[in-house]
């Protein structure tokens, strides 16, 4: 699986855990496609 995959696998497990919410600004902080990755994911969910 290719590191964007895996990523995504990740991303999308940690959608569904309550912390999700309260990291959105460390993610945002710490990888500016972050959010980027969490709205395509949302629109694809």
């Amino acid at each position: 699986m290719s590191f964007s995959g895996v990523f995504l696998a990740e991303l999308s497990e940690t959608l569904g855990k309550p912390p999700f919410f309260p990291m959105l600004p460390l993610a945002e902080l710490s990888q500016p496609l972050a959010k980027h990755w969490i709205l395509l994911l949302v629109g694809l969910g």
